[in-house]
């Protein structure tokens, strides 16, 4: 893939990264520029003593840099990348040098998307750990480390899922990789929830005093109730706990996730919240088209433990699937969503348990990890409750029942 001017505009991620670029297209502001095996690579001078070491790959336009910009491309690759096709400036013809092979040496051992299209996804599935770790670390070079969680978390993902549904899995995760790279590259173009949305996605971060400061963050003042804490490990030996709330109440949002960052070594804990916890405070939401993250601002009584039956407004199973959909529809890379349900019904066809809503004729897959735990549930003609749905199966959280509260384990 050759570079031109074209490519290079394309690539940008907004106009004023290319003004910034095209000021950077002289010569003592690179007292390094070099080229070879396919590699053009330089050195240029910032404000600071050391100058930014900047690498790309003429064969697919990989790059990295050594910038703190948020940007990607940052002005200094698009910098080297214009004098290149310009042909105004010369590139010496040199050995590559060490921070060069290190970079490339973890580029290696990944196929392009479009070989990974002709071998097969099936393919992509067999060997989805290996493909996914190396183009997550292309990505943290390119400072997306959202995009590259991402995929760090798809193999796991992929295998939880029975086999046949795994490659058409596969290529829809991939798919939101491709989208959220595309939304980020036009997040200008974008309304501003869904830009801020493309951002977060991508691997901009937001500070607790920044949302804190946010004059237009969405606010809500509530009673809430802790229906699931869920605790993953990751592969940066973080451990991500999620606390899931819902309000007591009529009002949107209806419902929120705390996400707290912990080191593995610390265990599931986190914010110390436990399922069934009643919690008086109010809300920061994190800007989005969707609002579902949030930060507690001001908590106006601790948490304390309670048995009263779920109280929170709940919808039939069908209304908010609809409801789901018509999120997924403002926010195509959704994740998981809270999901309600009223006089529903636990069935089993084979080894799969279903949740299924006799109104709507609506069913559902649960988390097989869930089999066992939730069976004695198919024995009951109705419960009510929340879970969690991913797109592909229902993680059903707190139902209550003729014979008292289940939750999940």
């Amino acid at each position: 893939m050759s570079l031109t001017h074209e490519r290079i505009e394309g690539l940008a991620p907004d106009q004023a990264s290319l003004a910034a670029a095209r000021k950077l297209l002289k010569t003592p502001s690179w007292p390094t520029l070099a080229q070879g095996d396919g590699l053009i690579w330089g050195e240029c001078q910032g404000s600071g003593a050391t100058p930014y070491r900047v690498v790309v790959s003429e064969d697919d336009v990989g790059y990295k840099c050594t910038c703190p910009s948020r940007k990607f491309p940052c002005k200094h690759t698009l910098a080297l990348m214009w004098m290149r096709v310009d042909r105004s400036t010369s590139f010496v013809s040199a050995t590559v040098p060490d921070w060069v092979k290190d970079w490339l040496s973890r580029r290696r051992g990944s196929s392009t998307p479009g070989n990974q299209v002709q071998r097969g996804v099936a393919n992509f599935v067999a060997q989805a750990a290996r493909a996914c770790r190396t183009i997550a670390q292309r990505l943290v070079d390119a400072k997306a480390s959202g995009l590259a969680g991402r995929l760090d978390a798809l193999p796991s993902r992929l295998f939880t899922l029975p086999g046949p549904a795994r490659p058409s899995a596969a290529l829809r995760e991939l798919g939101q990789v491709h989208l959220i790279s595309q939304a980020y590259r036009r997040a200008s173009q974008l309304p501003e929830l869904l830009a801020a949305d493309a951002r977060q996605a991508v691997g901009w971060s937001v500070t607790r005093d920044a949302l804190l400061n946010d004059s237009e963050a969405l606010r809500a003042a509530a009673k809430w109730r802790v229906f699931a804490v869920l605790s993953e490990a990751q592969p940066d030996r973080l451990r991500r706990v999620e606390t899931w709330l819902c309000r007591e109440n009529d009002g949107n949002p209806a419902c929120a996730v705390l996400i707290d960052f912990v080191p593995n070594s610390t265990g599931a804990a986190a914010g110390g919240y436990l399922v069934g916890d009643e919690i008086d405070a109010e809300l920061t939401f994190y800007r989005s088209s969707v609002p579902l993250r949030a930060q507690i601002t001001k908590l106006n009584r601790g948490a304390e433990q309670s048995r009263r039956p779920f109280t929170s407004p709940m919808e039939g199973l069908g209304t908010s699937y609809a409801n789901y959909e018509q999120a997924l529809a403002r926010l195509p890379w959704l994740g998981t969503m809270p999901l309600t349900f009223r006089s529903a019904s636990v069935r089993r066809h084979g080894e799969q348990l279903y949740l299924h809503d006799e109104q709507s004729e609506l069913s559902l897959p649960l988390d097989p990890s869930l089999a066992t735990h939730a069976l004695p549930l198919a024995a009951l003609d109705r419960i009510d409750g929340i879970g969690l749905w991913n797109g592909y199966e229902f993680t059903m959280a707190w139902a209550e029942t003729r014979i008292g509260r289940w939750l999940r384990s």
